[in-house]
This record gives C-alpha cells, sequence and structure tokens, in this order.
C-alpha cells in the first residue's frame, strides 16, 4: 500500500512539473530548450506535428476551392486525350482485384471489411469482428459452394451475412456468401431461407 502512495506522489510531482513547464511556456521567459524534461519535449514535439499536420490540410483545403474550375477542365481535358489509356488502366485494375491468386485481393476484402463495419454501424448492429476474422472465412458461398468474386454488381460478388439475423456480426454467426444470396435470404433465419429453397425446388421440379 505504502508502495503504490509512494508511486502515485511520484507522478503527481511529475505531472506538477510538467505543467509548470508548459505554463512557462504559454507565459515564455528565457529558458533554453536543453533545461525542459523529455515529457515537455514530447509533448511540444506533439503539438508542433499537430498544427502542422493542421495548417498543411487547411492550405490544400484552400488551395482546391480557389482552383476547383482549373483543375475540372484540367481532368476533363486530359480524359478526353487520353480515354484510351485510361481504359486499358482501367481493365488491368479489375483483372487485379480478382480472387484467384491474386496477391492483391486481401486488400480489396479489406476495403470491404470496413464498408461492412460502417453498415452495421449505421445500421445499430454490433459489429465484433477484426480484419483477421475475416481473412479466415473461406472465400466460397455459405450457401452454393460457389467461388466469389471482388468484382461488383456479379451474382457471385462476395458479401458479408449473419446466420442467425437476430444476432450482430460475431464469430460463429458470420459467414460469406454471393450478394443474390444474401439478398434473397434478407432478415430471415437459416432454417427458414432453407426451408423455402426446398419449397422452391420441389416447386419447380414438379412443374417441369
Amino acid at each position: 500500500m505504502k508502495d503504490e502512495l509512494l508511486c502515485q506522489k511520484e507522478k503527481n510531482i511529475l505531472q506538477m512539473n510538467l505543467n509548470n513547464e508548459l505554463n512557462i511556456l504559454e507565459n515564455p521567459i528565457e529558458k533554453p530548450i536543453e533545461l525542459f524534461t523529455n515529457e515537455t519535449k514530447n509533448v511540444l514535439q506533439k503539438n508542433l506535428l499537430k498544427d502542422t499536420t493542421k495548417n498543411r490540410k487547411q492550405y490544400k483545403a484552400e488551395w482546391y476551392l480557389k482552383n476547383k474550375e482549373k483543375i475540372t477542365l484540367q481532368h476533363k481535358e486530359y480524359s478526353k486525350n487520353n480515354i484510351k489509356k485510361i481504359c486499358e488502366r482501367a481493365k488491368i485494375n479489375r483483372q487485379k482485384y480478382k480472387i484467384n491468386g491474386n496477391p492483391h485481393a486481401l486488400t480489396s476484402l479489406k476495403n470491404r471489411y470496413y464498408m461492412w463495419k460502417y453498415n452495421a454501424k449505421v445500421r445499430n448492429l454490433i459489429f465484433d469482428l477484426n480484419i483477421n476474422d475475416i481473412e479466415q472465412l473461406p472465400l466460397v458461398c455459405f450457401y452454393t459452394g460457389k467461388n466469389l468474386t471482388l468484382e461488383k454488381n456479379y451474382p457471385h460478388t462476395v458479401s458479408l451475412d449473419r446466420i442467425d439475423s437476430k444476432l450482430g456480426y460475431v464469430k460463429h454467426n458470420t459467414v460469406l456468401c454471393c450478394s443474390y444470396i444474401n439478398t434473397m435470404k434478407s432478415d430471415l433465419s437459416y432454417n427458414d431461407f432453407i426451408m423455402f429453397c426446398e419449397q422452391i425446388y420441389k416447386h419447380t421440379s414438379n412443374l417441369s
């Protein structure tokens, strides 16, 4: 107990010294920088970095507003004169982000992870997953066994689904599946969804 009190006392003294030195900075007197403690120097460096970053962002924002029309015209002119080059580059990028054997696929999956996390927050759903949890999920549809793609607007585009829609995005309740399948399942429970699929199959089989 005594050791804890001594430790807290030392912390209070250290904080008091730090506050005193910061007050001296706000009301400067002649004091060489070498006499400041390392704690004060670290605070000064962090504040300087924050101010520099803030000023740089503010300058960029102001510069963009002043030159917005000029930048827009330059972009349009470039697109007009380099349409072939732009299309070729877009085609290459689309090929890059296919899952099969592609080293860039993980990066795109990481981007989707942040999108799923944000969407869950907007919908007030629990999202207790990290990027490693997503990476460990097999990149095949949980319901159909089809390979998934990271490209948009395909029936087998990767999507994140909750097996039990009453629960949030947590381990053992989250799977990857085709985006179309996720849309079909909506808020149905796993058992109800499978039951409807079986009914559809039986009904359409009798029709043929």
